[in-house]
Order: C-alpha cells, then structure tokens, then sequence
C-alpha cells in the first residue's frame, strides 16, 4: 500500500484528500495532513496539494515510509485497544449474571421450583 501511494505521488505530481484516502486507507487524512503540514506541496485548489521537488525527494526517501508505517500501526493499537475494553465489558457482564445466578440459587428458590415441578409431572403420570 504504501509503495503504491508513493509512486502514484511522484507520477502524478499532486494528491486529493479523496485519492489520500483511497490510498492509505483510514489513515489518508493524517497523511494529507502531515505532508501540508511538510510543506510538502502548495494548496492548489479544490483541496489538492501540488507536490514539490522537494516532497518527492522526502516522500521517496525512508522517511515517509516511516511514517505511514508508524500511523497504521497506531491506527493497528488503537483497533486492538478497542476490541480489548469489548471483551472486558462482555467479561464483566457475564461476571455479573453469573453472580446473579450464584445468589438466586443460594436462596433455594430453584430447588423448591424443580421439586413443584417433578411432582406435577409425576401426578400427571400417575
């Protein structure tokens, strides 16, 4: 993906935040961002930027490799953050009935349901 974006950059000498997108993903905006805020390119209207020989230069280099790399995998950490407070909250949810469920039948509540229902259906066998 980000070989691909790369060259599309240095062919085509300019990007919109749509293509950005398109490119990268989720994370395009932060891109586009951060190569306005390079200076990466000059505002050339309708939200493009023109790249610069200077941003080619800097986006062919390591470098911005780097970078993309480092935003997905924040993007990566805060997936897997995400999924991790899910799974807590589904823990402690069934932490919870199963609590419920602990006291209830300390009451006795469900053996005297299960005896009045064995002797209905014993007298209706008999």
């Amino acid at each position: 993906m980000c070989k691909s974006a790369t060259e599309y950059i240095i062919r085509n000498k300019s990007i919109s935040l749509k293509k950005c997108e398109e490119l990268f993903g989720s994370s395009g905006t932060v891109v586009f961002e951060k190569l306005k805020s390079l200076g990466a390119g000059k505002n050339i209207g309708y939200g493009d930027l023109q790249v610069t020989q200077e941003a080619k230069r800097l986006i062919d280099t390591k470098h911005f490799d780097n970078l993309i790399e480092q935003i997905e995998r924040d993007e990566y950490d805060r997936n897997l953050s995400n999924k991790s407070k899910k799974a807590t909250i589904k823990s402690v949810r069934i932490a919870k009935i199963a609590l419920i469920l602990s006291i209830f039948s300390m009451t006795g509540w469900p053996q005297m349901f299960f005896k009045w229902l064995w002797s209905i259906i014993l007298k209706s066998v008999y």
